[in-house]
Protein backbone atom coordinates (compact mmCIF):
# COMPACT_ATOMS: atom_id res chain seq x y z
CA UNK A 1 0.00 0.00 0.00
CA UNK A 2 0.95 3.24 -1.07
CA UNK A 3 1.55 5.07 2.48
CA UNK A 4 3.56 8.12 2.84
CA UNK A 5 3.84 7.69 7.02
CA UNK A 6 5.07 3.27 6.37
CA UNK A 7 9.01 2.90 7.27
CA UNK A 8 10.76 1.77 4.55
CA UNK A 9 13.07 -1.24 4.46
CA UNK A 10 16.46 -0.66 5.35
CA UNK A 11 17.70 -2.62 2.58
CA UNK A 12 15.63 0.05 0.46
CA UNK A 13 17.60 2.99 2.36
CA UNK A 14 20.95 1.27 1.67
CA UNK A 15 19.81 1.22 -1.79
CA UNK A 16 18.99 5.12 -1.91
CA UNK A 17 22.24 6.18 0.35
CA UNK A 18 24.00 4.02 -2.34
CA UNK A 19 22.57 6.30 -5.32
CA UNK A 20 22.34 9.40 -3.83
CA UNK A 21 25.97 8.73 -3.16
CA UNK A 22 27.04 8.25 -6.71
CA UNK A 23 24.97 10.92 -8.24
CA UNK A 24 27.11 13.45 -6.21
CA UNK A 25 30.50 12.55 -8.68
CA UNK A 26 27.69 11.80 -11.84
CA UNK A 27 28.08 14.37 -14.83
CA UNK A 28 24.43 15.02 -15.42
CA UNK A 29 24.72 17.72 -18.64
CA UNK A 30 22.49 15.82 -20.71
CA UNK A 31 19.56 15.54 -18.61
CA UNK A 32 19.75 19.62 -16.90
CA UNK A 33 18.19 19.98 -20.52
CA UNK A 34 15.66 17.64 -21.05
CA UNK A 35 13.26 19.39 -18.70
CA UNK A 36 13.02 16.14 -16.50
CA UNK A 37 12.95 18.26 -13.15
CA UNK A 38 12.95 21.55 -12.41
CA UNK A 39 12.67 23.57 -8.94
CA UNK A 40 10.61 27.20 -8.57
CA UNK A 41 10.58 28.86 -5.48
CA UNK A 42 11.80 28.19 -1.73
CA UNK A 43 9.38 13.89 -19.45
CA UNK A 44 11.89 11.99 -19.32
CA UNK A 45 13.31 12.72 -22.02
CA UNK A 46 13.26 10.22 -25.53
CA UNK A 47 16.17 7.49 -24.85
CA UNK A 48 17.17 8.71 -21.76
CA UNK A 49 18.99 6.10 -19.30
CA UNK A 50 16.61 5.39 -16.93
CA UNK A 51 19.24 4.10 -14.07
CA UNK A 52 20.40 7.47 -14.52
CA UNK A 53 17.86 9.52 -15.11
CA UNK A 54 16.87 7.89 -11.39
CA UNK A 55 20.27 9.39 -9.98
CA UNK A 56 19.62 12.81 -11.03
CA UNK A 57 15.84 12.91 -9.48
CA UNK A 58 17.67 11.91 -6.42
CA UNK A 59 20.07 14.18 -6.45
CA UNK A 60 17.67 17.30 -7.78
CA UNK A 61 15.35 16.21 -5.10
CA UNK A 62 17.25 15.16 -1.76
CA UNK A 63 18.15 18.74 -0.58
CA UNK A 64 14.58 19.99 -0.99
CA UNK A 65 12.30 16.69 0.60
CA UNK A 66 14.23 17.61 3.80
CA UNK A 67 10.88 20.21 4.74
CA UNK A 68 7.68 20.41 3.73
CA UNK A 69 7.75 20.47 -0.29
CA UNK A 70 4.51 20.49 -3.61
CA UNK A 71 5.25 18.32 -6.32
CA UNK A 72 4.12 18.88 -10.20
CA UNK A 73 3.91 16.12 -12.47
CA UNK A 74 2.63 17.01 -15.82
CA UNK A 75 1.32 14.17 -17.45
CA UNK A 76 1.41 15.65 -20.92
CA UNK A 77 1.36 12.38 -23.65
CA UNK A 78 2.32 10.16 -20.59
CA UNK A 79 0.88 6.43 -21.47
CA UNK A 80 0.66 5.06 -18.07
CA UNK A 81 -0.40 1.47 -19.63
CA UNK A 82 3.29 1.69 -21.12
CA UNK A 83 5.48 -0.44 -19.21
CA UNK A 84 8.72 1.60 -19.19
CA UNK A 85 6.46 4.21 -18.01
CA UNK A 86 5.14 2.06 -15.11
CA UNK A 87 8.20 0.27 -14.07
CA UNK A 88 10.01 3.94 -13.88
CA UNK A 89 7.55 5.18 -11.75
CA UNK A 90 7.11 2.34 -9.44
CA UNK A 91 11.06 1.89 -8.69
CA UNK A 92 11.23 5.46 -8.41
CA UNK A 93 8.94 5.27 -5.63
CA UNK A 94 10.16 1.84 -3.85
CA UNK A 95 13.20 3.84 -3.75
CA UNK A 96 12.31 6.66 -2.19
CA UNK A 97 12.86 6.75 2.18
CA UNK A 98 9.98 8.24 4.14
CA UNK A 99 10.95 11.44 4.08
CA UNK A 100 10.20 11.96 0.33
CA UNK A 101 6.43 10.46 1.76
CA UNK A 102 6.02 11.70 4.82
CA UNK A 103 7.43 15.93 3.66
CA UNK A 104 5.36 15.82 0.57
CA UNK A 105 2.30 18.02 1.06
CA UNK A 106 0.47 18.17 -2.31
CA UNK A 107 1.11 16.18 -5.30
CA UNK A 108 -0.46 18.30 -8.60
CA UNK A 109 -1.58 16.19 -11.45
CA UNK A 110 -1.44 18.53 -14.49
CA UNK A 111 -3.31 17.61 -18.04
CA UNK A 112 -4.44 14.51 -16.44
CA UNK A 113 -6.30 12.69 -19.37
CA UNK A 114 -9.25 10.33 -19.11
CA UNK A 115 -7.05 7.29 -18.82
CA UNK A 116 -4.81 8.31 -16.03
CA UNK A 117 -7.88 9.43 -13.82
CA UNK A 118 -9.07 5.40 -14.42
CA UNK A 119 -6.29 3.70 -13.30
CA UNK A 120 -5.71 5.67 -10.24
CA UNK A 121 -9.18 5.52 -9.39
CA UNK A 122 -8.45 1.78 -9.75
CA UNK A 123 -5.79 1.38 -7.83
CA UNK A 124 -7.47 3.52 -4.77
CA UNK A 125 -8.05 0.41 -2.30
CA UNK A 126 -4.43 -0.20 -2.77
CA UNK A 127 -3.73 3.82 -1.90
CA UNK A 128 -3.42 4.96 1.72
CA UNK A 129 -5.98 7.44 2.28
CA UNK A 130 -3.36 9.98 3.70
CA UNK A 131 -1.30 10.25 -0.08
CA UNK A 132 -4.88 10.17 -1.86
CA UNK A 133 -5.93 12.99 0.34
CA UNK A 134 -2.71 14.71 -1.51
CA UNK A 135 -3.48 14.51 -4.84
CA UNK A 136 -5.38 16.84 -6.58
CA UNK A 137 -6.04 17.27 -10.61
CA UNK A 138 -4.96 20.19 -12.18
CA UNK A 139 -6.63 21.32 -15.58
CA UNK A 140 -4.85 23.98 -16.96
CA UNK A 141 -1.60 26.13 -15.54
CA UNK A 142 -3.36 29.11 -14.61
CA UNK A 143 -5.45 27.28 -12.24
CA UNK A 144 -2.23 25.86 -10.80
CA UNK A 145 -0.92 29.13 -10.89
CA UNK A 146 -3.45 30.71 -8.45
CA UNK A 147 -3.77 27.56 -6.06
CA UNK A 148 -0.11 28.15 -5.71
CA UNK A 149 -0.37 31.71 -5.51
CA UNK A 150 2.55 32.67 -7.95
CA UNK A 151 2.66 34.23 -11.37
CA UNK A 152 2.59 32.70 -14.83
CA UNK A 153 4.90 35.95 -15.96
CA UNK A 154 7.77 34.39 -13.80
CA UNK A 155 7.18 30.47 -13.77
CA UNK A 156 5.44 29.60 -16.85
CA UNK A 157 8.76 29.28 -18.79
CA UNK A 158 9.70 26.42 -16.11
CA UNK A 159 7.20 24.88 -17.95
CA UNK A 160 8.64 22.84 -21.37
CA UNK A 161 7.28 23.93 -24.73
CA UNK A 162 5.19 20.70 -25.30
CA UNK A 163 2.93 20.76 -21.99
CA UNK A 164 2.28 25.03 -23.16
CA UNK A 165 1.70 23.61 -25.93
CA UNK A 166 -0.69 21.00 -25.46
CA UNK A 167 -2.40 23.95 -22.88
CA UNK A 168 -2.77 25.85 -25.77
CA UNK A 169 -4.61 23.39 -27.53
CA UNK A 170 -6.47 22.26 -24.63
CA UNK A 171 -8.43 25.10 -24.57
CA UNK A 172 -8.86 25.54 -28.32
CA UNK A 173 -6.75 27.83 -29.13
CA UNK A 174 -3.55 28.76 -31.33
CA UNK A 175 -0.57 26.99 -30.09
CA UNK A 176 2.62 29.03 -30.36
CA UNK A 177 5.66 28.18 -32.81
CA UNK A 178 8.74 28.28 -32.37
CA UNK A 179 9.17 29.04 -36.27
CA UNK A 180 7.35 32.75 -36.62
CA UNK A 181 6.94 33.89 -32.76
CA UNK A 182 9.11 36.89 -31.62
CA UNK A 183 12.05 35.63 -30.28
CA UNK A 184 11.82 38.31 -27.35
CA UNK A 185 8.21 35.87 -26.43
CA UNK A 186 10.31 32.78 -27.21
CA UNK A 187 12.44 33.99 -24.17
CA UNK A 188 9.79 35.14 -22.25
CA UNK A 189 8.19 31.81 -21.91
CA UNK A 190 10.90 29.16 -23.04
CA UNK A 191 13.83 30.84 -21.83
CA UNK A 192 16.39 29.22 -20.13
CA UNK A 193 20.79 29.09 -18.68
CA UNK A 194 22.67 28.36 -21.58
CA UNK A 195 26.84 29.01 -21.09
CA UNK A 196 27.10 32.57 -19.50
CA UNK A 197 23.12 33.59 -21.03
CA UNK A 198 19.92 33.42 -18.38
CA UNK A 199 17.62 33.29 -21.17
CA UNK A 200 17.69 31.78 -24.03
CA UNK A 201 14.68 29.70 -25.69
CA UNK A 202 15.52 26.10 -25.07
CA UNK A 203 14.71 25.14 -29.38
CA UNK A 204 17.91 27.42 -29.81
CA UNK A 205 19.95 25.69 -27.05
CA UNK A 206 19.01 22.67 -28.44
CA UNK A 207 20.26 23.50 -32.22
CA UNK A 208 23.30 25.45 -30.65
CA UNK A 209 24.17 22.07 -29.01
CA UNK A 210 24.04 20.01 -31.43
CA UNK A 211 25.54 21.83 -34.20
CA UNK A 212 28.33 22.54 -31.89
CA UNK A 213 28.78 18.19 -31.42
CA UNK A 214 32.33 17.25 -32.83
CA UNK A 215 30.57 14.84 -35.79
CA UNK A 216 28.54 18.10 -37.25
CA UNK A 217 30.39 21.10 -36.64
CA UNK A 218 33.28 19.81 -38.43
CA UNK A 219 30.91 18.72 -41.43
CA UNK A 220 31.99 20.40 -45.11
CA UNK A 221 30.23 23.91 -45.91
CA UNK A 222 28.06 23.22 -43.06
CA UNK A 223 25.95 25.69 -43.31
CA UNK A 224 25.17 25.60 -47.07
CA UNK A 225 24.08 21.88 -46.92
CA UNK A 226 20.36 21.55 -48.28
CA UNK A 227 17.78 19.14 -47.51
CA UNK A 228 15.05 17.94 -48.83
CA UNK A 229 11.35 19.01 -48.89
CA UNK A 230 9.98 15.85 -46.93
CA UNK A 231 13.03 15.76 -44.61
CA UNK A 232 12.66 18.85 -43.68
CA UNK A 233 8.88 19.21 -43.13
CA UNK A 234 9.19 16.43 -40.65
CA UNK A 235 11.67 17.91 -38.33
CA UNK A 236 10.25 20.79 -38.23
CA UNK A 237 6.89 19.30 -38.19
CA UNK A 238 8.68 17.30 -35.17
CA UNK A 239 10.03 20.89 -33.42
CA UNK A 240 6.73 22.35 -33.90
CA UNK A 241 4.43 19.41 -32.03
CA UNK A 242 7.26 18.90 -29.41
CA UNK A 243 8.36 15.63 -30.35
CA UNK A 244 10.68 14.65 -27.41
CA UNK A 245 12.34 12.09 -29.97
CA UNK A 246 13.02 14.10 -32.76
CA UNK A 247 16.29 13.54 -35.14
CA UNK A 248 18.73 16.28 -34.88
CA UNK A 249 21.05 13.88 -36.09
CA UNK A 250 20.66 14.40 -39.70
CA UNK A 251 22.69 17.27 -40.47
CA UNK A 252 21.16 18.37 -43.22
CA UNK A 253 17.66 18.72 -42.02
CA UNK A 254 19.16 20.34 -38.58
CA UNK A 255 20.73 23.27 -40.84
CA UNK A 256 18.12 23.74 -42.74
CA UNK A 257 15.83 23.39 -39.19
CA UNK A 258 18.23 25.89 -37.64
CA UNK A 259 18.46 28.56 -40.50
CA UNK A 260 14.14 28.66 -41.09
CA UNK A 261 14.22 29.44 -37.33
CA UNK A 262 15.90 32.49 -36.89
CA UNK A 263 14.88 33.62 -40.82
CA UNK A 264 11.10 33.27 -39.64
CA UNK A 265 11.29 36.29 -37.65
CA UNK A 266 9.43 39.42 -38.99
CA UNK A 267 12.73 41.21 -39.55
CA UNK A 268 16.63 41.23 -39.16
CA UNK A 269 17.83 40.47 -35.72
CA UNK A 270 19.43 43.64 -34.95
CA UNK A 271 15.64 45.03 -35.46
CA UNK A 272 13.05 46.55 -37.62
CA UNK A 273 15.73 49.90 -38.30
CA UNK A 274 18.93 47.60 -38.95
CA UNK A 275 18.47 47.57 -42.80
CA UNK A 276 17.34 51.50 -42.94
CA UNK A 277 20.08 52.49 -40.48
CA UNK A 278 22.42 50.23 -43.50
CA UNK A 279 21.44 51.90 -46.26
CA UNK A 280 22.55 54.97 -44.38
CA UNK A 281 26.03 54.15 -43.72
CA UNK A 282 25.99 53.05 -47.51
CA UNK A 283 24.99 55.98 -48.66
CA UNK A 284 27.57 58.45 -46.26
CA UNK A 285 30.05 55.91 -46.94
CA UNK A 286 30.74 55.58 -43.19
CA UNK A 287 33.81 54.91 -41.57
CA UNK A 288 34.42 51.91 -39.50
CA UNK A 289 34.19 53.68 -36.44
CA UNK A 290 30.78 54.69 -37.68
CA UNK A 291 30.05 51.60 -38.57
CA UNK A 292 30.39 50.30 -35.03
CA UNK A 293 28.78 53.41 -33.45
CA UNK A 294 25.44 52.69 -35.38
CA UNK A 295 25.80 48.88 -34.92
CA UNK A 296 26.34 49.11 -31.43
CA UNK A 297 22.95 51.73 -31.34
CA UNK A 298 20.93 49.45 -33.20
CA UNK A 299 22.24 46.91 -30.15
CA UNK A 300 21.15 48.85 -27.77
CA UNK A 301 17.71 49.29 -28.95
CA UNK A 302 16.82 45.63 -28.79
CA UNK A 303 14.69 44.19 -25.69
CA UNK A 304 17.10 42.11 -23.53
CA UNK A 305 15.99 38.85 -24.38
CA UNK A 306 16.89 39.61 -27.87
CA UNK A 307 20.37 41.24 -26.72
CA UNK A 308 21.04 37.92 -25.16
CA UNK A 309 20.53 35.56 -28.16
CA UNK A 310 22.53 37.94 -30.58
CA UNK A 311 25.12 37.98 -28.83
CA UNK A 312 24.76 34.01 -27.95
CA UNK A 313 24.74 33.52 -32.00
CA UNK A 314 27.48 35.57 -32.60
CA UNK A 315 29.51 34.23 -30.01
CA UNK A 316 28.62 30.41 -31.61
CA UNK A 317 29.41 31.46 -35.28
CA UNK A 318 32.63 32.54 -33.69
CA UNK A 319 33.27 29.05 -32.42
CA UNK A 320 32.33 27.51 -35.49
CA UNK A 321 34.77 29.68 -37.74
CA UNK A 322 37.49 28.18 -35.36
CA UNK A 323 37.04 24.71 -37.32
CA UNK A 324 36.85 26.46 -40.75
CA UNK A 325 39.93 24.11 -41.66
CA UNK A 326 37.06 21.33 -41.44
CA UNK A 327 34.14 22.83 -42.33
CA UNK A 328 35.13 25.96 -44.90
CA UNK A 329 33.08 28.03 -42.46
CA UNK A 330 35.46 31.31 -42.38
CA UNK A 331 34.08 34.52 -40.87
CA UNK A 332 33.60 35.91 -44.20
CA UNK A 333 31.39 32.79 -45.11
CA UNK A 334 29.66 33.41 -42.29
CA UNK A 335 29.01 36.59 -42.46
CA UNK A 336 27.79 35.97 -46.31
CA UNK A 337 25.30 33.51 -45.42
CA UNK A 338 23.87 35.24 -42.31
CA UNK A 339 23.75 38.99 -43.27
CA UNK A 340 20.66 39.17 -44.33
CA UNK A 341 19.48 36.93 -41.24
CA UNK A 342 20.63 39.87 -38.97
CA UNK A 343 19.53 43.22 -41.42
CA UNK A 344 16.87 42.22 -43.42
CA UNK A 345 14.29 44.25 -43.33
CA UNK A 346 10.30 43.44 -42.79
CA UNK A 347 9.18 43.26 -46.26
CA UNK A 348 11.65 42.65 -48.80
CA UNK A 349 13.13 45.53 -50.43
CA UNK A 350 15.11 45.60 -53.76
CA UNK A 351 17.69 48.00 -52.89
CA UNK A 352 18.96 45.17 -50.24
CA UNK A 353 21.05 44.20 -53.13
CA UNK A 354 23.24 47.97 -52.98
CA UNK A 355 24.00 47.18 -49.30
CA UNK A 356 24.83 43.47 -49.57
CA UNK A 357 28.75 44.24 -49.45
CA UNK A 358 28.32 46.29 -46.73
CA UNK A 359 26.14 43.84 -44.85
CA UNK A 360 28.51 41.66 -44.76
CA UNK A 361 31.56 43.84 -43.74
CA UNK A 362 29.06 44.19 -40.46
CA UNK A 363 28.69 40.72 -40.29
CA UNK A 364 32.31 40.19 -40.24
CA UNK A 365 32.51 43.11 -37.21
CA UNK A 366 30.33 41.26 -34.76
CA UNK A 367 31.33 37.71 -35.16
CA UNK A 368 34.94 38.54 -35.07
CA UNK A 369 34.05 40.50 -31.77
CA UNK A 370 30.85 40.29 -30.75
CA UNK A 371 31.67 42.85 -27.19
CA UNK A 372 31.80 45.86 -30.03
CA UNK A 373 28.21 45.84 -29.78
CA UNK A 374 28.09 46.73 -25.99
CA UNK A 375 30.91 49.25 -26.40
CA UNK A 376 29.92 53.11 -26.37
CA UNK A 377 31.94 54.57 -29.02
CA UNK A 378 32.84 58.51 -28.53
Amino acid sequence: MLDSDAEVPQEVLAEYEKLLKRSYTENFDDLYKTDLLKVIGKDVAAGADPEKTLRYAILTLDPIVKENYVLILCETHTNWLTDAVYAYAKQWYDTLPRKYKKNLKNLYLVHSGFLSKTLLTIVTPFISPKFWKKVEYIEKLEDLFLKLNIKASKYLKYFPYIVQRNEEVMLGGQPISPFGADLEILCQRFGKKYLHFKHIPSILIDFLTHLKKPEIINTKDLFNLQADAATLYGIVGDIEYGEPTTDFNNIPSLVCSFKLFLNTQKHGLLGKDAFSRLHYLKSTSASDKVIKLNLSKLYEKLSQGIKQCVLCLLHFFKTISEHASENNMTILALSKIFAPTFFRSKTPNAIFTECISLANKCMQMIIQNPDILMVTYQ
